[in-house]
């Protein structure tokens, strides 16, 4: 990898997680406000901003930061207008964030600790907008990335290429989610209130369908699909512990965390402590395993992009005339 590779796969990893957490957010987020208790949303609405500035706006300045570091070293593959492109995106999420839905937000809790539902018409419409830029960001990134990782392919990427970078992409999208929702979104279900939790569990599960099992079946198919497809300079055991990292997650959440999540609550008596202590403590084996495959993702990334390991023809040749020999 050249100089500019580092900051262009900070800047790649960092679009793909923005784009996890605010799809999570906007999907799987927001709209389940309305399933609050009436008498515990003021107190769900704190919580919810406290959390938000670490672990969405805070990624969002640390993309800004990187993209400017990006700008302002010029990598000769990547053409400059999608630099300044990509920096115009993310002054504008941050800035539009800053000036805008922040302030606004504040309007979302009524006086007497209930739901702003106009406000909440307001933010739910307009949050769709720093989707957007966030996604477009995080594909612009990726194809910068990729103009500079191999450059003399021209827009012409061997197919194991585009399936490591669909890997490492929907892998630290994954990473986004599930730091998200183990940071925030399950902190705040004892907040929902016990004679709505059940509506509320419910709408979540309805809402990840799309938001989270489509791009982590994508990650899991890539993974599949990489051990066979073996790109260029990569260890084959890496592929292969890449594929069983993503096996061994998928059948945790069938035995243990897909179970558990179903007697998490009943309608009758809303959350259960038991369940939801057991949840959190052993979730994060769960957020350990996401991010074990976004890292394997990565150091897969980097092993294709160094030339330097890949066999020279002239090698290769010496190996097959030595095995003529025998």
């Amino acid at each position: 990898m050249n100089k500019y590779s580092w900051p262009l796969t900070f800047v790649t990893l960092m679009c793909a997680y923005n784009a996890g957490v605010v799809w999570l957010a906007q999907v799987s987020g927001y709209p389940l406000w309305t399933h609050v208790g009436r008498g515990e949303f003021a107190r769900f609405y704190a919580a919810w901003s406290s959390g938000t500035w670490s672990m969405i706006f805070m990624p969002l300045l640390l993309t800004l930061a990187g993209t400017v570091t990006v700008l302002l070293l010029r990598p000769q593959a990547v053409p400059v207008w999608a630099l300044w492109l990509g920096l115009a995106l993310q002054l504008s999420v941050v800035l539009l964030t800053v000036l805008w839905w922040s302030p606004s937000a504040s309007s979302i809790v009524t006086p007497d600790g209930r739901l702003n539902l106009a406000a909440y018409a307001r933010l739910m419409h307009s949050h769709w907008l720093r989707v957007a830029m966030v996604t477009v960001y995080a594909a612009l990134a990726c194809r910068m990335l990729t103009r500079n990782l191999w450059p003399q392919q021209h827009g012409s990427l061997q197919t194991s290429q585009r399936v490591l970078l669909g890997a490492v992409a929907f892998g630290f999208y994954g990473v986004g989610q599930i730091w998200l929702a183990q940071s925030l979104c399950y902190r705040l279900w004892p907040l929902v209130g016990k004679a709505t939790f059940f509506a509320y569990q419910t709408a979540w599960w309805h809402s990840i369908w799309f938001v989270i099992f489509v791009p982590s079946g994508l990650a899991f198919f890539a993974a599949l699909a990489l051990p066979w497809l073996r790109p260029p300079s990569v260890n084959i055991s890496l592929l292969w512990t890449g594929l069983g990292v993503q096996v061994l997650l998928y059948v945790l959440t069938a035995i243990w965390w897909g179970p558990l999540m179903s007697r998490m609550s009943t309608p009758e008596q809303g959350l259960s402590p038991d369940n939801y202590h057991l949840l959190m403590t052993t979730h994060w084996l769960r957020v350990a395993i996401v991010t074990a495959y976004g890292l394997v993702a990565l150091w897969t990334l980097v092993q294709s992009a160094d030339p330097s390991r890949a066999p020279s023809h002239a090698s290769a040749d010496a190996v097959i005339s030595r095995q003529l020999d025998r």
